[in-house]
């Protein structure tokens, strides 16, 4: 992300204003991350608390040694110590054949260079048990698109309500993030992890 991306953000909307001025620079452009690593972690993290999430990945770690993860790895897991790490066999389902199609080079970052965002959503959801969520999240941390929002996110939807309890909803209100929506949206989560920050960013500017 360039510095025109935050100044952009914060002469748009007040909020992300002190937001970014808190947090500083976004790292989402900085991170990089492998694909069957991010779309493995954000199988086991669907429908879960991140402690959750984590206990779980963490179980799954102590067998496979060091993340990344490896599909090459996960797939010499069998299905029953899997299961015992806390994965539902539905995700354990998910995470195979994920790696299968890794291990096809169908889900490599160039891959996706040649597809809109619809296109990416369309091909990241038509494998088994990769919703829209997952898709989204992937969109936006590994492949970079600046402007893909998970509106279904719990956690972007509750900061939303603290910091905008008059919009009607956080689609509306993200229209004018446009076109960097997923830095936005990193703001958010850092604002709800965050909760000594609130009263500050809450409080109305004079």
């Amino acid at each position: 992300m360039s510095t025109s991306a935050e100044d952009f953000l914060m002469k748009r909307d007040q909020k992300l204003k002190k937001l970014i001025r808190l947090f500083g620079k976004s790292s989402l452009d900085f991170e990089k991350r492998e694909p069957f690593d991010a779309l493995t972690k954000a199988v086991i993290g669907q429908q879960l608390s991140t402690s959750a999430a984590t206990s779980i990945a963490n179980r799954v770690i102590a067998i496979h040694g060091k993340r990344p993860f490896k599909p090459e790895k996960i797939l010499a897991i069998d299905t029953e110590t899997l299961r015992a790490c806390g994965l539902a066999n539905s995700k354990i389902k998910t995470i195979k054949g994920v790696a299968e199609a890794c291990l096809r080079n169908e889900l490599t970052i160039n891959s996706f260079k040649p597809l809109d965002d619809q296109q990416a959503l369309e091909k990241l959801t038509s494998y088994w048990g990769i919703g829209n969520w997952t898709a989204e999240i992937f969109m936006m941390f590994t492949l970079k698109r600046m402007d893909v929002l998970a509106l279904g996110d719990v956690g972007l939807q509750r900061a939303h309500a603290i910091l905008y309890p008059d919009s009607k909803s956080l689609e509306h209100t993200a229209e004018n993030w446009r076109p960097y929506r997923a830095i936005a949206a990193g703001y958010l989560w850092k604002f709800l992890d965050t909760p000594d920050c609130h009263p500050k960013i809450l409080t109305k500017q004079k």
